[in-house]
């Protein structure tokens, strides 16, 4: 967690975030199922990226099958705001890195990294 980029740590304040012990016990759980499913989601935010990303992927339950004939599009375009939310989030904490980059060192921090001149 202490080397996570400022950008993933925005990022997560947006999204849903699910404990990997959560992940991998439903995982499993499915896994083991007799007829599992081939999209196992967590959440709101999951199933809608699932029922976005369906495609030619296999179908179990009508009731996905049916949201995601019915919702792929408004789905699309409630991904608009979700991308726009964590494009914002990354370039603020770019600008955020390129001003500390561009803040100009005092004599100590400059001598510490061995770009201030003694002559």
């Amino acid at each position: 967690q202490d080397m996570k980029p400022k950008a993933c740590d925005a990022i997560s304040g947006i999204i849903t975030i699910v404990e990997p012990e959560v992940i991998a016990h439903r995982m499993v759980t499915e896994a083991q199922k007799h007829n599992p499913k081939f999209s196992v989601y967590f959440g709101l935010e999951g199933w809608m990226l699932s029922t976005l990303t369906a495609g030619m992927s296999p179908e179990s339950s009508l009731i996905d099958a049916t949201c995601q004939v019915s919702l792929m599009s408004l789905f699309r375009l409630i991904s608009f705001f979700y991308l726009n939310d964590m494009w914002s989030a990354v370039q603020k904490c770019n600008s955020e890195e390129n001003e500390v980059k561009e803040k100009p060192m005092d004599s100590t921090t400059a001598k510490a990294y061995g770009t201030l001149s003694t002559d």
